[in-house]
């Protein structure tokens, strides 16, 4: 049961990882978007 839990801890903690690293890549995106729009 705890090493369940612990299983169900690392994989939300990994989730929220991945997501934090596509939301860092999505907004370098789109400032390099906006930018060559300006510029």
């Amino acid at each position: 049961m705890q090493l369940s839990a612990q299983g169900k801890c690392y994989r939300v903690a990994l989730m929220v990882d991945i997501f934090h690293y596509i939301a860092r890549f999505k907004g370098q995106f789109m400032s390099v978007l906006i930018f060559s729009l300006f510029f």
